[in-house]
Parts: C-alpha cells; sequence; structure tokens
C-alpha cells in the first residue's frame, strides 16, 4: 500500500547545524493492519508519518501510495487516502462537531448535502460522539475531541489512516477507547501509528517499526495483538443496577439502583395536549440527548460494543464514489467565504483588530482625498481640446507677404487677416473677467479668459444662442466652447447658463513695466454664439485698438475723442499729441513738430499737438479715450486708417511706439516683429498651404493648431507623469501600511490555515477564501472611507469654485480609485497569506501554531 524508497529528509542542510532527521529509509506496508512507528522523542517518528502524509517535504528518495508518487499531486492523494488522526487534534473551534467532520467529504468533492449528514451522522456515532454534533470543538474534553478527529478521519473510509500520538493527551479510559477503536478500524485499513508507549505497541500494533536518529533499527511482527477495552466513564450500563417498576393508567416507571431515603416529588401535568414535569427533590438530574451521561442497556461487553460499532459503520460508511468533476481539495465555495468574513468582521471585537479597520477607513479616505488633490493635472489634459482655437494660424510678418494669406479657396482661409500679434506663442489673447459685486476672488487665474479674438464678420453668420452675435464698440460676444469652459472653471451658482454673462464685463489691464494704469480697456458682453471655437469677437476698430496695444503702438483712432476738443484728421493723415517729457520717456528729445510718421509700412502726414501741462485737455482725454497715455504721447488717425492699419505690416518709426516700452535684454524700445492671425474653415487644407508656403513652417514661423496641441498635450503628459509618480508613492506608503494591517490580521488565524491545510484544503482554495473575505472587509472599511472621502471631495467641489480648483474628482477617476482601493487590498490580503502557504502544513502547524 505505502512503499517508502531510499528517503531522506534534512533539516537546515549544508549549514553547521544539519540534522539527517530521515535517514536512507526504505519501508513497505501492508494494506491493512496496524503499524507502529516507535522510538524514543527525537527520533523523527512524526516527520517521518507527516512525510508519509504529505504534510511536509523530503530530501531525497521517494514516497508512493497505492502505487501513485506523492509529489506529483499531493493534495489529490492526501485527500483519496489519507485520514489523518493528530496528536493535538487540530479541530477547527470556528465550526461544530459536524462540520468539522463534514470538511473531510467536502475536501473530497462531495457536494450532495443529504450524502454529507448521513456519513457525518454514522461516524460520529461509531465513536459516540452524535450527541455532541452541534456543538463547538472547545466545550469538549480532550477525549472527545480526539474521538471527533478519528470520526473526520474515518468519515470518508480512507484506505490508510495516520496517528500521530493519538492518545498523549489522554486519560487511561480515554486512551483504551481510542486504541481499541483504531484497532477494529485497522482489520480493514492501514492505520499507521507514531507513539513511544511501549504498551500500547504491544496490545495493539501488528508491526513495529522502530527509529533512532532518523534510521530504521528494527522491524518486527507482533503476533499476539488483543488489546483490552475499559469501561466508558460516562455511560451507565442499566443491566448492572436492580431494577424495580410501577405501571398504571397515567404512567410506567422504571427504577434501577437502590432505594432512595425520601420518595421523590414528580409533579406531571398536562395542558392542551403537552405533558410538562417538574421535580421538587433535591439531588436529581435530568437526562437528554445532549448531557454527557448516557444509559445503556444490558451490561459492559467492550468488545462487543466496538464490534457493532464497526460493523454499523462499514454499512453506513462505504467507500465513496469519486466523480470525474469532484474538486478535490476544494472545501471553500464563494458563498460559504462571503458567510465567512462577515463572521469574521462581526465576530472579531479584538481592540488591535478595530483599530486595524480604523486604519483601513482612514487609508481609504486619504487615497480618496490625495488623489483628487493630485490629479488636477488630468483636468489640463482633459480640456487640451477647448484650450486652444482649432481654426487659428499664426504666421511671422517675416516669413509670409500678406497678398499670399488672402483669403481664397485654395489655402481655406476665410478671414483678411490683422497683424502685429506680438504673443502668438500663447495661442490667443487673454481678458480678465470681471464678476462685479459678486466676485469673491479677485486675480484667481480662474478670472482670466483665454481665447483667440477675431473679427465680428465672422460672429455674423453665427447663431446667437443669448443676446447678439454682432459687437458694436465697446462690446464683445463670446462662443459657447468659451463660456462652458467659464462655467466649468468658475463653478459659481449665479453663472450657470448662457444668459448669466450678459452684461458682466471683460477687460485687458494696461500695464507698463508691470505698472498697472489709472484705466482698463473694457468690454460688455452682449452675446454668446454657438461655435466650437475658443474665440471671442470685437468691431472691427476695437479690434484694431487692441492690436495696437498689443504692438505697444500709440495709435488710435481719432472718433474716441470729443468734438470739444477740436482735433480732427482725415484719411492718410495723423494727429500727434505730446503731454508730457518726465523720465517715463525713452525719446532723447521729446518731438516739437514731425512732418511724417510710418506706421506699418504706411506714412502719414502729421499735425503736432503740443499738450505738455495743458491738465484741461491732458483729464479730457484720458476720460473719452478709455486709454491712459498722461506719461508721453498719442497718434490719432481716421477710422478707416485705423481699421485699415493692421491690414499690411512693414517699418514702424520708433516715435510711434509707447514710450516706457523696451526691450529687456537691448534697452531699445520695444519693436518685435509680429505675426499675422490667419483664420481657417479647413485647417488641415490650411496648414499644408502654409508649410509649403514659408521657408521654414516650424516655430518660430509657424504656429498652427497642431503645435497648439502638441505642446497642450507634452505639458499636460508631463504634469500627469509628475502626477502619477506622486500618486504611486503614496498608494505604496499607503499599500506598505495596507499589508502590515492584513498581516497582522492574519497571524490570529494561522493555526486554522495549518488546519486546513492538513486535512487537505488546496492552497488556491485558502486564498480564494482569505480574498473573498478581505473583500467582505474591504466593503466595511474601505469602502466607507472612500464614500466619506468622496462625499467630502464632492462638497467642497460644490461649496467654493476656490476651494473646488484644487480637486479634480469625474466619475471615471472615481471608480478607478475605487477600484485601485480595493485591488491594494486585495493583493496586500493575498501577499501574506500566499508567503505563508509556501509553507508546509507541517512547518505550519510546527511553527506558526500560536
Amino acid at each position: 500500500m505505502i512503499k517508502l524508497d531510499r528517503l531522506d529528509k534534512y533539516y537546515n542542510r549544508n549549514g553547521s547545524n544539519e540534522i539527517h532527521v530521515i535517514n536512507d529509509v526504505s519501508l513497505e506496508l501492508p494494506n491493512n493492519g496496524m503499524v507502529a512507528v516507535f522510538g524514543r522523542s527525537g527520533c523523527g517518528k512524526t516527520t517521518l508519518l507527516n512525510v508519509i502524509g504529505g504534510l511536509d517535504k523530503f530530501s531525497g528518495g521517494t514516497v508512493t501510495i497505492d502505487g501513485n508518487d506523492i509529489t506529483l499531486d499531493t493534495d489529490v492523494l492526501r485527500n483519496l487516502y489519507v485520514g489523518y488522526v493528530f496528536q493535538n487534534y487540530n479541530l477547527n473551534a470556528g465550526e461544530t462537531v459536524a462540520e468539522n467532520v463534514a470538511d473531510a467529504l467536502r475536501l473530497l468533492g462531495a457536494r450532495d448535502e443529504n450524502e454529507i449528514d448521513a456519513r457525518v451522522s454514522a461516524a460520529l456515532k461509531a465513536v459516540d460522539m452524535n450527541r455532541y454534533a452541534k456543538r463547538t470543538p472547545d466545550t469538549l474534553s480532550g477525549g472527545q475531541q480526539q474521538r471527533v478527529a478519528i470520526a473526520r478521519a474515518i468519515v470518508k473510509n480512507p484506505r490508510v489512516i495516520l496517528a500521530d500520538e493519538p492518545t498523549g493527551n489522554l486519560d487511561e479510559a480515554n486512551t483504551v477507547m481510542v486504541m481499541d477503536l483504531l484497532h477494529k478500524i485497522a482489520r480493514d485499513h492501514l492505520v499507521v501509528l507514531v507513539t513511544h508507549e511501549e504498551n500500547l505497541v504491544d496490545h495493539y500494533c501488528n508491526m513495529v517499526v522502530e527509529l533512532e536518529d532518523g534510521k530504521i533499527v528494527s522491524v518486527r511482527e507482533n503476533e499476539r495483538v488483543n488489546g483490552y477495552a475499559v469501561k466508558d466513564k460516562n455511560a451507565v450500563y442499566l443491566g448492572e443496577f436492580e431494577r424495580s417498576e410501577r405501571v398504571d393508567e397515567i404512567v410506567s416507571l422504571e427504577y434501577y439502583g437502590e432505594k432512595p431515603e425520601q420518595p421523590i416529588k414528580l409533579k406531571i401535568v398536562n395542558v392542551k395536549g403537552k405533558t410538562y414535569i417538574r421535580i421538587d427533590s433535591e439531588n436529581v438530574r435530568c437526562l437528554d440527548e445532549t448531557g454527557e451521561l448516557r444509559l445503556v442497556e444490558g451490561v459492559f461487553d467492550g468488545e462487543k460494543e466496538i464490534e457493532e460499532k464497526l460493523e454499523e459503520t462499514k454499512e453506513e460508511l462505504p467507500p465513496i464514489k469519486i466523480g470525474d468533476n469532484a474538486r478535490i481539495g476544494r472545501l471553500f465555495s464563494f458563498k460559504s467565504s462571503l458567510k465567512s468574513g462577515r463572521e469574521v468582521y462581526l465576530k472579531n471585537k479584538i481592540r488591535g483588530q478595530r483599530f486595524l479597520r480604523i486604519l483601513m477607513i482612514l487609508f481609504a479616505f486619504i487615497a480618496t482625498f490625495m488623489t483628487s488633490v493630485s490629479a488636477t493635472s488630468f483636468r489640463d489634459l482633459n480640456s487640451i481640446a477647448s484650450s486652444y482655437d482649432h481654426n487659428v494660424f499664426y504666421v511671422s510678418s517675416e516669413n509670409a507677404t500678406l497678398s499670399a494669406l488672402s483669403p481664397s479657396d485654395e489655402n481655406a482661409i476665410d478671414y483678411n487677416p490683422m497683424v502685429g500679434y506680438s504673443s502668438a506663442y500663447m495661442g490667443g489673447n487673454s481678458l480678465f473677467l470681471s464678476l462685479g459685486a459678486f466676485e469673491t476672488y479677485s486675480g484667481s487665474n480662474s478670472s482670466y479668459v483665454f481665447a483667440t479674438l477675431l473679427d465680428s464678420s465672422l460672429s455674423a453668420s453665427m447663431t446667437a444662442v443669448a443676446g447678439k452675435s454682432i459687437p458694436e464698440s465697446g462690446e464683445i460676444v463670446l462662443t459657447t466652447t468659451v463660456v462652458d469652459n467659464l462655467i466649468n472653471n468658475l463653478k459659481l451658482p449665479y453663472l450657470s447658463d448662457y444668459y448669466s454673462f450678459l452684461g458682466l464685463t471683460m477687460s485687458k489691464d494696461a500695464q507698463y513695466f508691470g505698472i498697472s494704469r489709472n484705466k482698463n480697456v473694457s468690454y460688455s458682453i452682449v452675446g454668446v454664439v454657438a461655435s466650437g471655437e475658443r474665440s471671442m469677437y470685437l468691431s472691427a476698430q476695437d479690434l484694431a485698438i487692441f492690436a495696437a496695444d498689443e504692438n505697444y503702438l500709440a495709435v488710435l483712432p481719432a472718433s474716441v475723442l470729443p468734438e470739444s476738443l477740436g482735433i480732427s484728421v482725415s484719411d492718410g493723415n495723423a494727429a500727434y499729441l505730446t503731454f508730457t517729457n518726465d523720465s517715463f520717456s525713452f525719446l532723447s528729445e521729446e518731438p516739437q513738430d514731425i512732418d511724417s510718421v510710418k506706421i506699418f509700412g504706411k506714412t502719414f502726414s502729421v499735425t503736432t499737438y503740443d499738450k505738455r501741462g495743458d491738465d484741461d485737455f491732458t483729464a479730457a482725454f484720458n476720460e473719452s479715450s478709455r486709454f491712459d497715455y498722461r506719461d508721453d504721447h498719442v497718434f490719432l488717425v481716421s477710422d478707416n486708417d485705423m481699421r485699415s492699419l493692421f491690414s499690411d505690416y512693414g517699418e514702424t518709426d520708433d516715435v510711434a511706439y509707447k514710450s516706457g516700452v523696451v526691450n529687456s535684454y537691448s534697452g531699445e524700445i520695444y519693436a518685435e516683429p509680429g505675426y499675422v492671425l490667419v483664420h481657417s474653415v479647413d485647417p488641415s487644407k490650411t496648414q499644408k498651404y502654409l508649410e509649403n508656403l514659408l521657408p521654414n513652417a516650424d516655430e518660430p514661423y509657424l504656429y498652427s493648431p497642431t503645435y497648439f496641441y502638441d505642446r497642450a498635450l507634452s505639458d499636460g503628459l508631463r504634469g500627469i507623469i509628475s502626477s502619477i509618480i506622486s500618486l504611486a508613492v503614496m498608494i505604496a506608503i499607503l499599500s506598505v501600511c495596507v499589508y502590515f494591517i492584513m498581516r497582522s490580521a492574519l497571524m490570529s488565524r494561522i493555526k486554522e490555515i495549518g488546519i486546513y491545510r492538513a486535512i487537505g484544503a488546496k492552497k488556491g482554495n485558502i486564498v480564494f477564501r482569505f480574498f473573498i473575505e478581505s473583500l467582505v472587509l474591504s466593503t466595511f472599511t474601505v469602502l466607507i472611507g472612500y464614500i466619506i472621502g468622496t462625499f467630502l471631495i464632492v462638497y467642497m467641489e460644490n461649496v467654493s469654485s476656490v476651494i473646488g480648483a484644487l480637486f479634480y474628482y469625474p466619475f471615471w477617476m472615481a471608480a478607478i480609485v475605487l477600484l485601485v482601493l480595493y485591488a491594494v487590498c486585495m493583493i496586500c490580503a493575498v501577499i501574506p497569506i500566499s508567503l505563508l502557504l509556501r509553507k508546509t502544513p507541517s512547518e505550519i502547524l510546527s511553527k506558526y501554531d500560536i
């Protein structure tokens, strides 16, 4: 049945403390009978038994059971062939007696509950423990627990029963009872018994294998094996007592033993078909099926009792038929694991475990909160498509003639371009949205609107969803794309639709050297048009004024001044107003008379008006012009010239620039070449045209929508990578904490795990159970922390736009955070149990039995 061939096992092999615990053991055991592995403590008896039963590994040689190499599928062979009786019983305290015995059947793949119940009942009856089926092992005596362990071993009717010191913790009566039972079982099965008690060997064992220092020193047959029987101290045999009987119409009473000193007082009451008994005498106890004491007919005959039980057991516990699809070694299902996880969570009231759960909740809360803070870069990446105008190009004025950029079908350009965008690399213009009396965070970046300023001729054909589509002087029209971004970024309840923006103002701060002037160029929002472009629309004249300011040109249309000032100009002429010659002026000599001035290649005849010291004129000019030029000078041109001035590009005289605006590198008046804005109806067609037109289409000659997208994507990806690294570090730190939390929770259950491995549960099935239990634990802890964190984030996003800007937590991210939290918990739960299960069942039980 069992064959050992040149078996070797070492502890601490090749170390200074190497122990050759099994030394070249070869042995063949019979199909039935009781075999004793006998020897002094430390000789290797238990180790040899563990190796035979697959509870421990070995270093060399082979072990075969019924011709099967035990190393090929250890757990399956153990479940099919072996029943194990442990010295320390190894019963699961969290299960009832019946459940402990049923485990052996479920590990064989049995799923028919009726069959399981019948066999468990028969096995418990065979060891006289059927009355305790619903108890837990911790309520039983040592002898009773060992009998339950034997019932677990025989319930599947295995061909081999391995018993490791099964009577080591029992008194004499229980020892004899257990040994008698094993001796009778050995008639049809192989029972391998580890013991150091010679009297048990002599009375019960057919074959004796004696070990010394890991070697077999003798193998002998024991011919005269009879055993002996001892009466169960909890059994009362009625045949050994004097019997008396009284019978009448109501009661049939049997009395055994000596006559009592006082009559026993009983009250019997029958009410509505139910009979009740009350005993009014002292020292009288009632017996029921759950009591320790039991009544047995006849007199004690140990041999006969065991024979009868074994014969009955043979009928009720035939060999189990294993189906082809039986999942051997699988003890835990999803349902049972789910139930176990719930019970573990609810029943575990240890203070340390409660603290660990609080840490789990805190971990989930911190992870959720910090993710939303770190993930703001994802919001920037998500808004790339709306961060630039897809239909706008900026072409260097030094590398393309304006005639080549005129609107045509060939180049898909639909807008007569305006030159002079000195900051084209930004991909648009920045205006400040004034929220008036409602503004709570003046100066916040959320108040700045970044979009392309275009001529109102483009918005004229668009559909107005609020207000009008064509702005007049001092007015501005926004696209729905711009307003949608504002609504999302500002998150103000009173700015929730397109109409709520009408009447607000947008302004451009007039700043020189970072010093803010007294006035801002401002525009009133009068309309919102439906468009996917990130654009804002001004009247042609306002756009020209804006372009002049962008290019630091001291040029204004004369129509901005009231007629009372007495200054008017005609086409082709310019009025030159001088105000001061203070320290802000960078002109070497303030000119008094200028005959002509060249602005963007166009020459104007100039009439000079010296207004230095004329405070009334200066005040009236500042009041009406919407600009503040008091520091120096300004040129006034006709409205027609103002609108057409920026349709060409050429040389500009220094005097036409605002004083005080200098190049920080050269110290000269600011005169950086500008860019021509081109609006396209087909960006891909326009880009091909411009790439062919320009000698070098790379920066700084051409800024295309593709360039702005690539730049935004690059910036966004850098932010995301930085955020991911930060999140990874945070998750790693928190994961280590969770790992130790899970590992700490596992420590209290290592004995339970060792028991399940010892009785044949597969590693994967145990991991599965702990995975599901951890899923339940995470639901009661991590999910709570996640919900608290999510609720707080959503609340803060909605209660204040300033605080809300610090978070980014869309639905998809919330889902990912939840999945990551669960994944971290599951991984951190599986790693400790997986590391533990790398050890053999014997190692788990011996080294980690706490």
